[in-house]
């Protein structure tokens, strides 16, 4: 089992590294699921391993375990729910749009007109 997740984690790497210089969003949403399975698999294996006696320091697998295998699994659930985020805000939502086609929403950052009728009559 831990020779198959080793691999199963350097191809999902690899195809992290091809996601990230080829610019391909549905490639990293894959590798994002596939470090998600990968690393529930890894935090299974390990429990398993500093149970039934594999590690023999106790602290020292618990902390690796912590540092790397939870962590990222934490990285890549955020990684999916920013994409799935990202899909209900690129929706189109019937609002307005402001000069050459940007949409306009609600922005603090816009300026008010000088004739504003906020300063009196």
């Amino acid at each position: 089992m831990g020779g198959f997740l080793m691999v199963g984690i350097l191809v999902a790497f690899l195809a992290g590294l091809g996601a990230i210089f080829f610019a391909i969003p549905a490639l990293s949403l894959t590798v994002s699921a596939a470090f998600v399975l990968l690393m529930s698999g890894l935090i299974l294996y390990e429990t398993s391993n500093i149970i039934h006696g594999g590690e023999t320091i106790r602290v020292m697998a618990y902390r690796d375990l912590v540092r790397f295998a939870i962590f990222n699994l934490f990285t890549s659930l955020l990684q999916l729910l920013g994409f799935i985020t990202a899909a209900t805000d690129a929706r189109p939502s019937g609002r307005e749009t402001g000069p050459a086609g940007s949409p306009r929403g609600p922005c603090f950052l816009t300026a008010r007109p000088r004739n504003s009728s906020l300063t009196g009559p």
